[in-house]
């Protein structure tokens, strides 16, 4: 018999309005069941999906390709568009947190199409700002550095390391302040802009 629990392992949900009771009885069934849900109720959508990978650029195929662009630009917009609809539909404002990185604005080499989704996230970040504004919709990004997956990471070479003038890798914690920052209300009158957290790496 088919194991009910693997029926959306893979799949993205957003649910808007999953903060109310049966919203959040879908959300929650979603979850359960495997998939990785995104609840839209209140006042904050933050999108945070990315994948990359190093690929000469004469050999990433065309699956790679939508794979990174649909994950990394495509995602975010269509996030979006379902969380700006929903405030539009209650008359309510709202904040989205795009997260960008340092290559929305410098190239590293074989990486074409994950600098081409970051770059893509810095100008949809601007311009939905433009379009959303007139309705008390912010739209921010933050642009992080390099951010190991664990917390005690060391630089993989001195060279390394001269790149980040604050002396250390980044961590989610570092990322995540700045997300909440551009969420909040102490940011109520910043719109379409990009934090970069990167120790200090796009000062040289």
């Amino acid at each position: 018999m088919e194991n009910p629990c693997a029926r959306f392992v893979d799949k993205v949900a957003v649910v808007a309005g999953g903060g109310g009771n049966i919203g959040a009885s879908i959300a929650a069934r979603l979850a359960h069941e495997g998939a990785r849900v995104a609840v839209i109720d209140v006042d904050v959508l933050v999108n945070s999906l990315g994948v990359g990978g190093r690929r000469d650029f004469v050999e990433i195929t065309d699956a790679e390709w939508e794979r990174v662009l649909g994950t990394n630009l495509s995602a975010p917009f269509l996030c979006s568009q379902v969380a700006a609809r929903h405030w539009l539909g209650t008359g309510s404002s709202g904040s989205i947190v795009n997260i960008a990185s340092v290559e929305s604005v410098m190239a590293f080499p074989r990486q074409v199409h994950y600098a081409a989704s970051k770059g893509g996230v810095l100008m949809l970040t601007k311009a939905l700002a433009l379009d959303l504004a007139p309705h008390g919709i912010r739209v921010n990004a933050v642009g992080p550095g390099t951010i190991p997956p664990a917390a005690s990471a060391e630089f993989p070479s001195e060279e390394y390391r001269v790149q980040y003038p604050l002396g250390r890798l980044g961590t989610p914690a570092d990322v995540a302040s700045a997300v909440a920052y551009l969420a909040s209300d102490d940011a109520d009158w910043v719109t379409g802009q990009v934090l970069f957290v990167d120790g200090g790496w796009l000062v040289r």
